[in-house]
């Protein structure tokens, strides 16, 4: 049979997980649109550099603070309350306040290309 090689079992819960297993409740789609995250009077011109029904991520025309709460704006999509969760320099991730089943038909009705599901993956 030739020579054969014996493999050493690998106890693989004390592996760390691979980076790419992201832990998301649902999938993000890359989008480019123009938006704009309203705070009391004030608005900060962004990109909406993704979206999922939770949140969206967002490049900024300046920073925005944690916990910042305020819409976002989009030509595309309308209006959607949420919250800043994370922000570094000019990016900022917002999580949606509204009901994550609701957001994705929104969205799935104005992004047609996208399928925006309503279960978490």
């Amino acid at each position: 049979m030739g020579n054969v090689t014996a493999l050493q079992a690998v106890d693989t819960e004390t592996l760390p997980p691979p980076v790419e297993a992201e832990q998301r409740r649902y999938r993000r789609y890359a989008v480019l649109l123009a938006g704009k995250f309203h705070r009391g009077k004030t608005s900060v011109d962004c990109v909406i550099l993704d979206l999922s029904p939770l949140g969206a991520k967002l490049r900024l025309s300046e920073p925005l603070a944690d916990d910042a709460i305020g819409t976002l704006e989009s030509d595309r999509f309308g209006m959607i309350p949420g919250e800043v969760v994370w922000s570094k320099d000019e990016s900022a991730g917002i999580r949606f306040l509204d009901q994550p089943a609701w957001i994705a038909g929104l969205l799935s009705m104005v992004l047609p290309l996208t399928k925006f599901e309503t279960d978490p993956v």
